[in-house]
């Protein structure tokens, strides 16, 4: 993992989530850039699988930076977050949409862990083990949409979802700049 990935990740979650925005995501099944991410605090969030404190279920989230923690919801979807924050801080970034090569995006978090073929052997790698990370160019304020997160009972008020706006289609169907 190169110095600048290293870098983001040891930030806390609602720092890190806006900074990895455009980070490619690179897996043997797909490659991806990254869309739309939820920034999950740890103890003093309401949302966060670790508010409660270390279970063998969200041991991960306790540890290093680039962990990769990856839980089944509801019995049904896989989910895939990448941990950050300083250790011994739990904190995650939850990858909710994803836009391949083509442009075409995928949304909706149960849907991008298929589409990455991640399920329950990854939880607690790290990244770079199977699961390449690249971080571009930040982007611009004005390209990034910040809102409260969904799907949650607590700590829903939090405006710690991000996603990256497309780019404007032009007439020729190109995707503009």
């Amino acid at each position: 993992m190169d110095e600048r990935t290293a870098r983001v990740l040891t930030l806390d979650a609602h720092e890190a989530a806006p900074r990895l925005l455009g980070a490619t995501l690179s897996t043997p099944k797909a490659r991806v850039r990254l869309v739309e991410l939820e920034a999950y605090e740890g103890r003093n969030d309401p949302g966060s699988h670790a508010a409660r404190g270390v279970t063998p279920r969200n041991a991960p989230m306790f540890a290093a930076p680039g962990t990769l923690y990856v839980y089944l919801c509801y019995g049904v979807h896989w989910l895939v977050n990448i941990v950050v924050a300083p250790s011994g801080h739990p904190g995650a970034v939850l990858v909710r949409g994803v836009e391949f090569d083509d442009g075409t995006r995928l949304s909706g978090p149960g849907r991008v862990c298929r589409a990455l073929g991640l399920g329950a052997r990854e939880n607690g790698r790290r990244l770079g083990d199977g699961v390449e990370p690249v971080i571009g160019e930040e982007p611009e304020g004005d390209k990034v949409l910040c809102t409260q997160r969904v799907g949650l009972r607590h700590g829903t008020e939090l405006p710690w979802r991000f996603v990256l706006k497309p780019a404007p289609v032009r007439l020729d169907g190109d995707r503009g700049a």
